[in-house]
């Protein structure tokens, strides 16, 4: 485990709905992801987005009806019938070709072959007994996608704790690679060991990050082309969660996540990390509301960072959607919409390749879909590898 550092997370206060500066008109606006016809009293969220074109954009999650997916052609999103199991992640290949994730207890993995969902079986580590979880996916081709999860791990019948489990695509066959595990946290009340991987992303076939959490620790992953091994990242002196990781290249690559409190009256604050090629970072980040939460983090370019999430307000018990940019000097809050009025989040953002952004999440019980389009408050860029 590498050493604490002391998190310089900024306790600057935002308010509730950030007024834009003068002659600059808002990026983010709401999209409408449900038809009149369909079911609005169904309760579903949506988790993860994957652009192939700027009309070929695929969006995944779940709720009360089991999973969803729904895909935009350029002008309105539909709703395209999935497995049964919830999905938590999506990563394309191709137009014909591209994998989700997630399940209801139980592994559940997805293919797109381009007119139909099909459900794929998934392998098990030999030394588990319950299903494990897939909680991240990443393409780097047709014949090389990842997918990064947990599982419950036994000696015998001795419970052993919670492991990290990575899947490989070869294009014929999915298979379990080994993967490395940070032992227990040095606690004399507790000797589980906790180890859950959250994302992966990819910058080539030799070289892709996973990142997650162990016991409360911040857990990255890094994968040379032949084995997957630990990676020494910074702690803060509370539980660091990175949810997400994008790349923009192997010397320029952003993890977000949340460090939560140990003390009873948990505070959660957003957690930035930079990996500059040769170590790990912590980044000052901007603590929004009284509670901050990162899900994913979306790069364009070494200026031109997004992380998306939400904030929490005690004092008027809301929830709402937070976006970030990263300039290239320092982050900033950009306002973005709850249109569910006291909650609204974010999961996961994606960049289209006319440099528009793409966030989804949920309200209170309904699918949530903003839009960036290029507007005076940005600087248009080209959309690179996320």
């Amino acid at each position: 485990s590498s050493p604490s550092i002391e998190a310089t997370t900024s306790t600057s206060y935002t308010p509730v709905n950030p007024t834009p500066t003068t002659n600059c008109t808002p990026g983010w606006s709401v999209v409408d992801s449900l038809k009149p016809s369909q079911n609005r009293n169904q309760t579903s969220a949506l988790r993860d987005i994957a652009v192939i074109t700027a009309n070929d954009i695929w969006a995944v999650g779940g709720g009360s009806q089991g999973g969803l997916a729904i895909h935009w052609n350029g002008n309105e999103w539909t709703t395209v019938p999935v497995p049964g199991f919830s999905l938590n992640k999506v990563a394309a290949v191709a137009t014909d070709d591209v994998w989700a994730i997630g399940g209801n207890g139980t592994v559940g993995l997805a293919h797109w072959d381009g007119t139909h969902w099909n459900e794929v079986s998934v392998p098990a580590p030999s030394d588990s007994k319950t299903p494990g979880t897939l909680k991240g996916i990443a393409a780097v081709s047709a014949d090389d996608v990842w997918a990064v999860g947990s599982y419950g791990a036994y000696d015998g019948e001795q419970y052993r704790g919670e492991l990290t489990m990575i899947l490989h695509w070869d294009g014929k066959e999915w298979r379990v690679v080994p993967s490395p595990n940070m032992g227990p946290v040095n606690d004399p009340l507790t000797t589980a060991i906790w180890n859950n991987l959250f994302a992966v992303t990819a910058v080539s076939t030799n070289d892709v990050w996973a990142v997650g959490t162990s016991s409360g620790r911040t857990l990255t992953l890094h994968w040379d082309g032949k084995e997957w091994g630990l990676v020494p990242a910074p702690e803060t002196t509370d539980e660091d969660y990175l949810n997400s990781i994008a790349a923009i290249s192997a010397n320029d690559v952003w993890a977000v996540g949340t460090s939560k409190t140990r003390e009873a009256q948990r505070n959660i604050y957003s957690l930035t990390i930079h990996w500059d090629g040769d170590k790990w970072s912590l980044m000052p980040s901007v603590q929004v509301g009284q509670e901050g939460d990162l899900g994913d983090v979306a790069a364009i370019s070494a200026n031109d960072i997004w992380a998306v999430g939400s904030s929490y307000y005690y004092d008027i018990g809301k929830e709402l959607t937070l976006t970030m940019h990263w300039d290239g000097k320092q982050w900033s809050v950009v306002p973005s919409p709850s249109p569910g009025g006291d909650r609204g989040y974010l999961s996961a953002i994606a960049a289209a390749p006319t440099g528009d952004l793409w966030a989804v999440g949920a309200t209170f019980s309904q699918t949530l879909v903003l839009r960036n389009s290029l507007s005076p408050c940005a600087t248009p860029t080209t959309a690179g590898s996320s």
